[in-house]
């Protein structure tokens, strides 16, 4: 179970958590947790494994994908408050590339499990439509 300081972390970084109704809050607060990374380490592999989305509670991630020759192309960083939404990229049927992502900083990051989540944008268009923006 998270603390109510991480609850307070998700209302203002998910921009549709007042279009869900409590019951989908209550089910969205169960089912996260909250990880630690050290610097340097991986968060997510690829298609490896599909952990959700991620919001920063604090420090860096770099979310990067593998070119064919193997180097890696940096997408984007996040920071405190941002949401990783591609480290759910198994739900998204657009994308269909591999996606990686590495704790750039030591990172304490919330997450929100894979399944929730596609519950969630099949029940309410404000959070599927979070997923595609």
């Amino acid at each position: 179970m998270i603390s109510q300081n991480e609850i307070d972390i998700l209302t203002h970084s998910l921009p549709f958590w007042d279009k869900l109704t409590d019951l989908q809050k209550e089910l969205l607060i169960s089912s996260a947790n909250t990880s630690h990374y050290k610097k340097g380490n991986p968060v997510h592999c690829g298609d490896s494994d599909c952990i959700g989305i991620l919001i920063i509670k604090s420090g860096t991630i770099r979310t990067y994908i593998l070119s064919d020759e193997g180097r890696e192309v940096t997408l984007f960083r996040l920071d405190d408050g941002d949401v990783c939404i591609l480290s759910a990229s198994c739900i998204l049927k657009t994308i269909t590339f591999d996606v990686y992502v590495d704790a750039e900083t030591d990172c304490d990051i919330i997450q929100i499990s894979s399944s929730v989540f596609a519950k969630l944008s099949t029940e309410n268009i404000h959070a599927e439509l979070f997923s595609y923006k």
